[in-house]
């Protein structure tokens, strides 16, 4: 019963989104029920990234991070988007970068497709050992959950999983609204 309710909330939300109703915040938990996107008027917090890594030449000595390694932190309320990314050209050492800048109100809805897209799955089975583990963190005002992909579930069995593709679009979009 009480995964039916926020299911039926979170399919209102979307129905009201769809028909451009206002997204009026909400105090769900965290969505796990397979299907269901996790971007919702629940989110306070959203955390993308690519742990680095995976089937990459070792870096050069020295390095602080891993090849592809990227962060992402959206603060909803204020539009917030905070980064670490892991820089270096093979040859030098790897180290991270931070920043961050507030995104417009075009840029914020420019995010609903594509962390939209970002949907429980159930697990196929499906283990890729030689690329970085892909995660998203949702904060709401109820509590936190962590996803991964669904590329990783033979090492990350106790969790909610994401496509590779969706978690791999959000990283890519975020970056771009992050700039150079």
């Amino acid at each position: 019963m009480r995964k039916m309710g926020y299911g039926l909330a979170a399919s209102l939300v979307t129905m009201s989104m769809a028909c451009g109703g206002d997204f009026m915040p909400t105090t769900m938990p965290p969505v796990t029920d397979t299907g269901s996107s996790i971007w919702n008027s629940s989110v306070q917090m959203l955390v993308v990234e690519n742990h680095g890594g995976g089937f990459t030449p070792q870096p050069p000595p020295g390095s602080t991070c891993l090849v592809g390694a990227k962060k992402f932190t959206l603060t909803v309320a204020t539009s917030a988007l905070a980064w670490t990314r892991c820089v270096g050209d093979g040859k030098t050492a790897y180290t991270e970068t931070s920043g961050g800048r507030t995104l417009t109100a075009a840029e914020m809805k420019s995010l609903d497709p594509v962390l939209g897209a970002l949907k429980v799955v159930k697990p196929d089975g499906a283990c890729i050992t030689d690329s970085p583990i892909l995660t998203v963190t949702v904060t709401t005002p109820v509590a936190t959950q962590d996803y991964v992909d669904s590329g990783s579930q033979c090492s990350t069995s106790s969790k909610p999983l994401l496509t590779r593709d969706a978690i791999q679009g959000s990283l890519d979009k975020l970056n771009t609204l992050a700039g150079p």
